[in-house]
């Protein structure tokens, strides 16, 4: 055994069997039973392994403590033949004579890689689309590698578009619990496959698919059967990577399947999901299959206001409308505030329009006339009054009315009115009053 130990050196030889086996630092960190802070020091060479888990490394990857800490592969097994090439090279037709679950395929060869590995590394599909189909173990659930393993198989074939691999999420829940891809990119490329119109039996059996677990527990010394159903996946991480990725077919499937039959107080929450997230297509869909709700139960919450300005930015004025129809917003004066610093001057007509019956001018015409959409006021004369605007005159803040502003108003038809006045008003007539400095 090597007397001095280069830590730098030993540290990267095992970043890249973790590489080679498809292993994280967190997996070897929890084989370890040690934190993710102490691997990474030890793998950068700042600290060292003890002499025990690097024994416990050695028999990870399935070579001597020697070849580890001199950081060298074993020369020794080059010439070995694996019993697992043997066993491809006789081909599928003779692999299928015997039993599928009396096979001894998930231990580890001379060079610590089960069959799995190697049919992965040649892309042999039939094989691998055999194993799935017939629920084969091709890894030992208490083995270390067993979650990367089987969640690269999942995404292998789905790429592949193999087969289902609903066998093999079912049988990791089983051992594991619920199915989580521990990288984001996995994440990521998991939903993306998924993201499929031929994949929508696939995506309903994986948002309905439930494991029951049954515990046997006592109280006062009777025994009892304890029983609990999950599902899956979190449904709630499910629906929050399908609005992150903006993943729209499976989006539509989970909509249609579950979210359209819940009540808006439960819907509201991924609406602000769809804005935060920018998911147009989404939240587009989730407006056009919800029914109508009842008025009594119409609230203007800050999640749907969100929602309807950025449909205003985005200039889907019809979903605005569809939303108001819907009684989906209710307080249709706040909303219509809310959409004026947008200065959208075709929305705001639009919005007069539509609903001049319900709004009430003196809550919007301060706003107008602080944004300057004159043109707006103008087009709707009969609804911005002369009451109304002299209501303005008085309501406007003092640091936007300046003499342009007020004659502008005066000439629409405004009046200072004592009804109206309050301790700014002298102050603005004022202005009214002042006239431009001669020059020198």
């Amino acid at each position: 055994m090597a007397e001095i130990i280069d830590n730098v050196k030993v540290g990267l030889f095992i970043k890249g069997l973790l590489k080679d086996n498809h292993m994280t630092q967190d997996q070897l960190a929890n084989h370890l039973s040690i934190t993710k802070a102490a691997v990474s020091q030890n793998l950068n060479g700042k600290s060292a392994f003890d002499i025990q888990n690097l024994v416990r490394i050695a028999e990870l990857f399935h070579i001597t403590l020697d070849d580890l800490i001199a950081a060298r592969r074993p020369t020794q097994q080059l010439d070995i033949d694996s019993e697992y090439v043997r066993m491809i090279k006789r081909g599928l037709t003779d692999f299928k004579r015997y039993d599928s679950h009396e096979l001894n395929i998930a231990h580890p060869d001379v060079y610590g890689r089960v069959f799995m590995d190697y049919l992965l590394q040649d892309e042999r599909d039939e094989w691998i689309t055999y194993l799935v189909e017939n629920r084969v173990t091709f890894a030992l659930p208490h083995h270390v590698r067993y979650r990367p393993l089987v969640q690269r198989v999942v995404l292998y074939v789905l790429q592949k578009k193999l087969t289902s691999p609903l066998p093999l999420i079912q049988q990791y829940v089983e051992h594991v619990g619920m199915f989580e891809l521990q990288e984001a990119s996995d994440r990521q490329l998991f939903f993306a496959l998924l993201n499929n119109v031929t994949n929508t039996e696939l995506i309903i059996q994986l948002w309905r698919e439930r494991q029951v677990q049954k515990t046997r527990k006592s109280i006062f010394f009777i025994p009892y059967i304890s029983q609990t159903t999950s599902y899956w996946m979190h449904r709630e991480k499910m629906l929050q990577h399908v609005i992150e990725f903006h993943l729209l077919e499976i989006w539509k499937i989970l909509v249609d399947e579950w979210l359209i039959h819940r009540s808006f107080y439960q819907i509201e929450p991924y609406v602000r999901q769809l804005t935060t997230h920018a998911f147009l297509s989404g939240l587009l869909y989730v407006l056009e299959r919800m029914k109508p709700i009842e008025k009594i139960e119409a609230f203007m919450s800050e999640e749907v206001t969100m929602a309807m300005v950025f449909l205003a930015q985005k200039k889907h004025y019809d979903a605005i409308f569809l939303a108001v129809d819907k009684h989906l917003v209710f307080d249709i004066n706040r909303l219509f505030v809310r959409l004026i610093p947008l200065r959208d001057v075709t929305l705001l007509n639009l919005c007069l329009d539509q609903w001049k019956g319900v709004l009430n001018a003196k809550k919007s015409i301060a706003l107008l006339i602080e944004h300057q959409l004159f043109e707006v006021v103008e087009a709707h004369p009969t609804f911005f009054t002369t009451d109304v605007l002299s209501y303005a005159l008085d309501a406007i803040k003092l640091e936007v009315a300046d003499p342009s502003t007020l004659n502008r108003m005066i000439q629409l038809g405004a009046h200072f009115k004592a009804e109206h006045a309050n301790r700014f008003t002298a102050e603005k007539m004022n202005r009214m009053l002042q006239k431009p400095k001669k020059g020198p």
